[in-house]
């Protein structure tokens, strides 16, 4: 159940620190000289908000005036197809960046994002975010791929997303990560939470599922990997 915010948050002016700025996905690739710029740019008129699980950060069709950096927590951002059915289309979890596409191209939010737990956001203007941009091309080629790679997996989503049946979600995704990069063996670089998170699934669903599609000698598992042993039998499954 989404909650109304019936009382004013507090805000805590200047809470973006070189170290969080440093965890973000897009700060990955910026040289130590490139990210310092930007974080002068960025931490001026940065502020924190901490919402409950429920809140609204934003409705759909508000301004994006903000880069929201995940500080801790999780936040969702979801819509509804027009015979009201929901679709789940991204999870922010700790340390990305929501707001890129809306906020380099001064659109409105295409959907609603909701804390989905205790969540802590900094808040970076737009103004900012576009005066990095315009003054530090390294910054703003980190941005492109960025974009580029979330077109990507917004669109992985929408598909995943109107799979009925947690086995087939499931099958489709270990088919979309074979075919990415041509490897059986697929590393495990998240928690199964953020996994669950990903597909829609319950953490309990997912891991059941996972054992399941073992068990059918379909992969196997490991602390490191899952490795696709019959690729016949996943592709019946999507």
């Amino acid at each position: 159940m989404i909650k109304s915010q019936q009382k004013r948050k507090m805000v805590v002016a200047n809470m973006l620190t070189i170290d969080l700025l440093k965890r973000t996905d897009l700060s990955q690739s910026l040289s130590p000289e490139c990210l310092d710029a930007v974080y002068s740019i960025f931490a001026k008129k940065s502020f924190s908000r901490t919402f409950e699980p429920g809140e609204i950060l934003i409705r759909k069709g508000d301004p994006f005036n903000y880069l929201l950096i995940v500080e801790s927590g999780l936040i969702k951002s979801f819509d509804y197809t027009t015979r009201g059915e929901l679709i789940f289309f991204y999870y922010f979890s700790q340390y990305h960046i929501a707001g890129l596409v809306s906020c380099t191209l001064g659109s409105n939010a295409s959907s609603d994002y909701v804390a989905n737990q205790k969540t802590t956001i900094t808040y970076i203007p737009r103004e900012s975010y576009l005066s990095a941009c315009r003054l530090l091309p390294e910054f703003q080629g980190a941005v492109l791929k960025r974009v580029c790679k979330n077109a990507e997996r917004q669109i992985e989503i929408s598909i995943l997303s109107r799979c009925k049946y947690a086995k087939d979600r499931l099958c489709l995704w270990l088919f979309h990560q074979y075919t990415n990069t041509r490897a059986i063996s697929i590393p495990i670089e998240f928690t199964i939470e953020s996994l669950s998170n990903y597909l829609g699934l319950t953490r309990t669903c997912l891991s059941k599922e996972l054992h399941t599609l073992e068990a059918e000698g379909v992969i196997s598992l490991s602390r490191k990997e899952i490795q696709i042993k019959d690729l016949e039998t996943l592709k019946k499954y999507i």
